[in-house]
């Protein structure tokens, strides 16, 4: 069982009021930033699979955190590269739920 000193409250996550292990956090962390730069190189490249592949993974870890803004962005991009439509707006999607995900992370300990 972990001791207080184990606990950090996420700055980021709806679970915030509640005490999330800190490794809890450091694999959700490094997680979501693999899979946003996989995604984003996807867009770029246009592959259809990779880009559902991905942001259907960050959607279900983001749905079990309960992030409905980037449960919301995941399926938006997922729609669009259903439709294989919209590049330029499935990157802007991407830029946004990267932003979404990292901005309050940048300078935590």
């Amino acid at each position: 069982m972990p001791g207080m000193k184990d606990l950090l409250f996420s700055p980021v996550l709806p679970l915030s009021r509640a005490a999330i292990p800190v490794l809890f956090l450091q694999v959700f962390e490094q997680t979501m930033r693999d899979d946003m730069r996989s995604l984003q190189t996807a867009i770029r490249l246009g592959s259809r699979l990779a880009i559902l592949h991905h942001a259907h993974r960050m959607k279900g870890v983001l749905a079990i955190v309960e992030s409905a803004p980037g449960v919301r962005l995941c399926t938006a991009i997922e729609r669009l590269a259903e439709e294989r439509r919209h590049p330029a707006r499935m990157a802007a999607l991407a830029d946004a739920l990267e932003c979404c995900l990292f901005s309050t992370w940048e300078g935590r300990e």
